[in-house]
């Protein structure tokens, strides 16, 4: 179950990478479209709605590999007991907001879909699926903690290794 769910996290992060590469595209298509004269309709939109899949769906697998930013000064200078409570509190806290998050997102999506909600520009797109994607990451990021979480209480390695 957790091989499944870490190669879960693994998809959505490699998503968010190719979302990513799409995005320079498009950006970089439309600076040359516009210096030629001709606009791109929707490149600013679609531009949006790939940062949102960059940002959200990377959550969980950046926090996979504890790349996000940390401040290790005080910790470095605990006992091996105090930097595990303490690891596992702060994963606690991540957890409980990282929940509250995904809930309330996920909720706005739903709200959004049912209301027919639209992001309007020169191309209209629904603001659902976009919003969705932000709840999907935060439930994915949520299923992370939840995983390290328990193998900091098992005593097993919180980071997965890059083999895997």
């Amino acid at each position: 179950m957790r091989s499944i769910l870490r190669s879960l996290i693994k998809a959505s992060g490699n998503i968010g990478a190719l979302a990513l590469l799409l995005l320079a595209f498009i950006v970089v298509g439309s600076i040359i479209m516009r210096s030629m004269g001709y606009t791109v309709e929707g490149s600013a939109e679609l531009a949006e709605i790939l940062l949102v899949l960059v940002v959200f769906l990377t959550l969980a697998y950046t926090q996979s590999r504890e790349n996000h930013v940390a401040i290790e000064l005080v910790v470095t200078m605990m006992s091996d007991g105090m930097r595990k409570a303490c690891h596992a509190a702060s994963l606690l806290v991540c957890l409980l907001i990282t929940v509250i998050l995904s809930y309330g997102t996920l909720v706005e999506a739903y709200d959004s879909y049912l209301l027919g909600e639209f992001k309007f520009g020169t191309t209209h797109f629904a603001l659902w699926p976009a919003k969705l994607v932000i709840g999907i990451g935060f439930v994915l990021l949520s299923i992370e903690l939840i995983i390290q979480l328990v193998s900091l209480l098992q005593g097993r390695p919180v980071i997965e290794n890059e083999d895997n």
